[in-house]
């Protein structure tokens, strides 16, 4: 009897020490079959139809699982009906939408989390170099009368001390259609992977800079979400992937979870994707769903 006493309080003793596993759910949603003007459109009855489908994923996700954080990426707000908020208020005691930009501030990013931040951080993420932004919107943005790239960052702590940890649920910017418009599918790819004076490895990097600024030094964070770029192209890395991975633990591999064929490349790709620092992986898992151009990723962690 004692030493199974002895055992069970050493058990504790390094859970405790470890901190309590958790567990995240991330889903680009696209837009909850919403167009760019949100609620304001009527919707047609097959957007009506995929938004419902949608909603009911959401939720039978939510409720099979349960995660400490819930995070969907490219929605409105607003286009949730009663009954789900309902059914995740029942769920988590936390939720905020922060938006994307100004340009369209309907668009962003939803939280929900079964306990709340004790912080919550939000930065814009510039998507040019200092001092040239003139030259790269001339550039980069000649398919468009405004700017959708801007982005912010989002960076949320939870817990304290020894069980501290940040969350970063991340949607970077997706430059490839209108350059692909520009220069074409061959170029496309050439600078994905090979082109550093590019628009998506500068938010990359402001990424990667707010991610060194993190207090206090060696503080555990998990960035979550959806990238938009694949590890690799025809067998070769991407230069974004190569810059990240330089940066940050990749943590776990996710497989294809954008069912598009993008750039005719005719595979789904792995641009949702998880990687932090002073965490170990448990499991990673692409789960099926419908509704979404993105299958939503579930992923479980421990420190």
């Amino acid at each position: 009897m004692k030493l199974l006493l002895f055992c069970l309080l050493n058990l504790f003793s390094v859970s405790v020490l470890l901190g309590a596993e958790v567990d995240i759910i991330w889903w680009n949603v696209a837009r909850v079959g919403i167009d760019t003007h949100g609620a304001k459109i009527p919707r047609s009855k097959k957007e009506k139809s995929r938004n419902l489908l949608l909603v009911s994923q959401i939720t039978k996700l939510a409720e099979t699982h349960s995660p400490e954080h819930f995070i969907m990426g490219e929605i409105v707000e607003t286009a949730f009906p009663k009954s789900f908020w309902d059914k995740m208020r029942r769920i988590y005691h936390y939720h905020k939408f922060f938006s994307y930009n100004s340009t369209y501030p309907e668009f962003g990013i939803l939280v929900f989390s079964k306990t709340g931040p004790h912080k919550t951080i939000e930065k814009n993420m510039p998507w040019y170099p200092a001092g040239r932004e003139s030259e790269f919107k001339t550039k980069w943005l000649r398919p468009f009368s405004d700017d959708p790239h801007s982005k912010t960052y989002v960076q949320l702590e939870y817990g304290v001390h020894k069980a501290s940890y940040s969350l970063i649920p991340v949607h970077l910017m997706q430059p490839w259609m209108q350059i692909e418009k520009e220069f074409g599918v061959l170029k496309t790819l050439d600078i994905m992977v090979n082109e550093a004076n590019q628009p998506l490895i500068y938010q990359l990097a402001s990424l990667l800079k707010f991610t060194k600024m993190l207090t206090p030094p060696g503080q555990r964070f998990i960035v979550i979400g959806d990238f938009n770029f694949p590890k690799k192209i025809l067998f070769r890395k991407t230069y974004a992937y190569s810059l990240i991975s330089k940066n940050l633990d990749m943590l776990g591999k996710t497989g294809g979870t954008f069912k598009s064929s993008f750039l005719n490349l005719g595979t789904p790709l792995d641009l949702d994707q998880v990687y932090g620092r002073g965490v170990r992986a448990q499991s990673l898992k692409v789960l099926k769903s419908k509704g979404s151009d993105h299958h939503p990723i579930y992923f479980q962690f421990f420190f």
